[in-house]
């Protein structure tokens, strides 16, 4: 194989991998849960409508109209509130469709302090 077709195959894998995961999963930092937002990493921000575009996130039934900051944060308290009731720091994100998510809060607790100090 020559080296220039196995960039060209390299390069379509990765783009492959990149665009076909439609979820991803992370834990919430202390600052995070004291302050009400996920952040979004930017190897997933292409799941997401560009620019200030309000979309859905449903969790436990409930659905929110949030939108991302340029941070790449949803800043929702409400979202944070019912996840830290359920006692869940590990979250998946998963796309739907467009402009649809769904939030599906793990129950591992790895981060015993992260209710310490929390704004109520």
């Amino acid at each position: 194989m020559s080296l220039e077709r196995y960039l060209n195959f390299k390069k379509i894998l990765m783009v492959g991998v990149k665009y076909l995961e439609e979820e991803f999963t992370r834990e919430l930092s202390y600052a995070e849960v004291n302050w009400f937002y996920i952040q979004i990493p930017l190897e997933q921000r292409h799941l997401f409508p560009k620019g200030n575009i309000k979309f859905k996130i449903t969790f436990q039934g409930q659905t929110f109209d949030v939108s991302l900051t340029k941070a790449n944060r949803i800043i929702k308290k409400e979202i944070i509130d019912k996840i830290c009731e359920s006692e869940s720091f590990r979250v998946t994100i998963i796309k739907q469709n467009d402009g649809e998510f769904e939030i599906q809060a793990t129950k591992q607790n790895i981060k015993s302090d992260v209710n310490i100090g929390r704004k109520k």
